[in-house]
């Protein structure tokens, strides 16, 4: 199984790299508010896969020379590579912090921690969520999912307002509700529709 289960894991992986990923989301999205194509918005899923499209153009420039971390494709996935030894993607995510994909067999594959894919690297998710207003990213996160079910969350959240023991593990019971009041301890429930997230039926994953 390709779970990181420690958060002394996660936080030597990840802690030099919060700002990078936290930058990545944050230009795709001021790249999204200037373009001028949010007010011919149609469909929602098109936000998101715009916004996708540029964390990952994003994150290319900003890795350019790089040898720690680089921006690869690897069967059909487009993310981020740490060391050799994790993988992440950029995904918009609903409530509850989970993103949708069609479930393809790929995709489906993707989330199961127990197929290798990648040759021993990890899978993960560089998840972001909108306010309700659909005008500004509310929280970044990263996060690893087995099968349906979303096995931690760990905020990205500003230097000022992190603190330790931040990696928020979830069982099958707290799947069911929004981990939001869990894991970004400054904030209230702020009742987020995420729900913006393009339908696909009952089937996605």
């Amino acid at each position: 199984m390709l779970i990181i289960q420690s958060e002394t894991d996660v936080e030597s992986i990840f802690s030099p790299y919060v700002a990078l990923l936290r930058q990545c989301v944050h230009e795709a999205w001021n790249d999204w508010s200037e373009s001028g194509l949010a007010a011919q918005m149609q469909t929602k899923s098109f936000r998101a896969q715009y916004l996708n499209n540029q964390i990952i153009f994003r994150a290319k420039q900003a890795t350019d020379g790089r040898s720690d971390v680089r921006v690869d494709k690897i069967r059909g996935n487009h993310g981020f590579v740490f060391k050799n030894r994790v993988f992440v993607r950029p995904k918009y995510a609903r409530e509850g912090y989970r993103s949708s994909n069609y479930p393809t067999r790929s995709a489906v594959a993707f989330h199961d921690q127990s197929v290798d894919l990648f040759e021993g690297i990890a899978r993960l998710e560089l998840v972001f969520t909108l306010n309700k207003l659909g005008t500004a990213v509310q929280n970044i996160c990263l996060t690893q999912r087995h099968q349906r079910q979303i096995q931690w969350i760990y905020p990205l959240v500003e230097p000022a307002a992190q603190s330790q023991g931040n990696l928020v593990p979830l069982n099958r019971e707290e799947r069911e509700a929004s981990p939001a009041d869990r894991i970004i301890k400054s904030k209230k429930s702020h009742g987020n529709d995420q729900s913006d997230q393009h339908k696909r039926g009952g089937g996605s994953v």
